[in-house]
């Protein structure tokens, strides 16, 4: 709706937030499969980032909020787990 308000073609947006038109395409049929940096670069180039700025900032002020994301936390990280090759196994 917004790329429509301020008269930009699909090809238009696609190119100033530096996306295919395929994917701009896919982003209006609310596909869940896009990318969350190819939507950023949407609203960065519609000049709505501020908007969403504004509200992860809210977000994460909140306490309950702040809460809830703490306790989805792991309780320690892990590195990457290491993998045997096949020629050290048959040694």
């Amino acid at each position: 709706m917004a790329r429509l308000v301020l008269g930009y073609t699909q090809a238009d947006l696609a190119a100033k937030a530096g996306i295919s038109t395929n994917t701009l395409l896919s982003m209006e049929k609310a596909s869940a499969s896009v990318q969350l940096g190819y939507w950023l670069q949407v609203l960065w180039a519609l000049d709505l980032l501020d908007g969403f700025n504004a509200a992860l900032a809210q977000l994460c002020t909140t306490n309950a909020m702040v809460s809830i994301m703490e306790a989805s936390l792991p309780k320690r990280a892990r590195g990457p787990r290491r993998t045997v090759s096949n020629k050290a196994v048959h040694k």
